[in-house]
């Protein structure tokens, strides 16, 4: 309370540059001062209705209001055209005199705006005034914070906010001139668009919170989004996460606060902390993966948790962790990690080719699947299913390993077969318009998928042209047959089934 009475004791003051240190009142006030019948003043205090006379004697003002025949004796000091008053019983005014009206405010557990003029009249605040009132929500990363401001209109020229941060308080008052507010006793404007937002000039801070500068009074929520919290980038990762996190989604939303981003190992990485406690949950992203990181002492358990859409293995920074993995991917899809084959095929998909055998070298017959959405081309998946005493695990799940339905040019369907022989799986493909082009892809099932080798042929139709790229990714290089180079290929040492992406190993960038 004491910092907004400091704040609101400098409002209504005129035009003045210059901090203002308000005076203190030493004299104790007196009812022996006689006042004139002259100098009475007709108005509100609130919603009640009082009487109220002042005088004033260089830069001294005493007075009294009267309500429900109490009087209240008052006694302060004039700084810049503004009066800042004590009352009798410890309340506090601030005063101001404008063509033989009082405007002002009485500082109490509410504030009361006070308005006294020679009539009886008390002035209407217009419709558009009033229309200014209500609650606007941060729109920016700031959200986190729980920011929002509430607005309540005390005159056509006088507004009240009130901010809420993590539920603590402030309060401003803000004067309009020249189609904007200014908040008092800071160099802070605010203006209202026609979408009923409301902007400040400047970010404004608060408790040493650096405040946004855009809010919506269309925001109405009672917690934080992803979007809001900066944590996903499109509806579909907002999607994956929240998937993710599943049972943890209302813990996770309760401690995003001070949300830090870095760069690590390659990784996206939003470290979610209280302020002044250790970092509690923290997102790493990298390459359509996410790694949800809880430390036990939030779970109250014996270990840190990891929640990931990663069926491979967590970064090693992450260990020990127990793991929780969900088989899900940016396109909405989602499955089980465990059943039958029946499990595995959710509402609408198809399955395009199913091949069966020997994945691994437990001699128990594996699948791999070719699914299709039946109402989008543009959705396909590969799945790798492993055989297992009570039915199948899955593996592998992608949708960037074999191009689409439309990836095919000319021949639209790109898809030829999938093969599995002697531990080695093989992808074929084929398409073009005017240069049509295959594709060949040989992967290492036993050991984690590597690729050994693609071929990329391509043959020119009017100019009969054939050229034939051979990619051997364990020599680690690239020949074109047509002028027996040789070339160096960019590409990691080491790619697997689960990192392939099938639109672009061609690029030019990776020759």
């Amino acid at each position: 309370m004491k910092k907004l009475l400091i704040l609101l004791s400098l409002f209504l003051i005129s035009c003045s540059n210059e901090p203002i240190e308000k005076v203190g009142i030493k004299d104790e006030i007196k009812k022996e001062v006689v006042y004139e019948s002259s100098l009475w003043y007709s108005g509100y205090l609130g919603s009640d209705e009082i009487k109220l006379q002042y005088s004033q004697t260089s830069d001294r003002v005493f007075g009294k209001y009267s309500k429900d025949d109490v009087e209240v004796l008052f006694r302060g000091t004039e700084i810049d055209d503004a009066f800042f008053v004590t009352t009798e019983n410890n309340q506090e005014m601030i005063l101001t005199v404008s063509e033989e009206t009082i405007y002002g405010l009485l500082i109490d557990e509410t504030l009361k705006p006070v308005f006294c003029t020679k009539s009886t009249l008390r002035p209407a605040v217009s419709e558009e005034t009033l229309s200014l009132s209500g609650r606007y929500m941060s729109y920016d990363s700031n959200y986190y914070e729980q920011t929002a401001v509430t607005i309540t209109p005390l005159f056509d020229h006088l507004i009240y906010l009130d901010i809420e941060i993590n539920e603590v308080r402030s309060q401003y008052l803000a004067r309009l001139t020249d189609n904007q507010y200014n908040l008092i006793t800071t160099d802070v404007s605010i203006k209202f668009t026609e979408e009923r937002d409301l902007l400040f000039n400047k970010p404004l801070i608060v408790d040493e919170v650096i405040l946004d500068t855009r809010y919506s009074e269309s925001i109405e929520v009672e917690e934080p989004t992803l979007p809001y919290l900066n944590l996903s980038k499109s509806e579909e990762s907002s999607e994956i996460i929240k998937l993710l996190l599943d049972d943890y989604y209302e813990l996770f939303i309760s401690q995003a606060q001070n949300v830090a981003y870095q760069r690590m190992d390659g990784y996206n990485c939003y470290k979610l902390n209280i302020k002044d406690k250790p970092i509690s949950i923290c997102l790493y992203e990298k390459d359509d993966l996410y790694y949800i990181w809880f430390d036990k002492s939030l779970l109250e358990s014996h270990n840190n948790l990891v929640l990931t859409n990663d069926l491979n293995s967590v970064p090693k920074f992450l260990e020990p962790s127990d793991v929780i993995k969900k088989p899900m991917l940016l396109n909405g899809f989602s499955v089980v990690l465990e059943g039958e084959l029946s499990d595995f095929i959710p509402d609408g998909y198809l399955i395009k080719d199913k091949i069966s055998g020997f994945i691994n070298k437990d001699k128990l017959e594996d699948l791999v699947l070719v699914l299709d959405h039946q109402n989008d081309p543009l959705k396909r998946i590969v799945m790798i299913l492993i055989k297992n005493s009570q039915g199948y695990e899955i593996d592998v799940l992608s949708d960037k390993v074999i191009l689409n339905q439309r990836s095919g040019g000319d021949f639209g369907e790109p898809y030829e077969s999938i093969e599995l022989k002697d531990h080695k799986l093989y992808l074929n493909l084929y398409g073009g318009n005017s240069v049509r082009w295959s594709q060949k892809h040989v992967f290492d099932t036993v050991y984690d998928y590597r690729l050994l080798e693609s071929t990329l042929t391509t043959f020119n139709q009017e100019t009969s042209e054939a050229i034939r790229f051979e990619y051997d990714f364990i020599q680690n290089n690239v020949v074109i047959s047509n002028d027996d180079n040789l070339y160096k290929k960019v590409l990691p040492e080491k790619i697997n089934l689960r990192d392939f992406n099938g639109y672009k190993l061609f690029d030019l960038d990776y020759q």
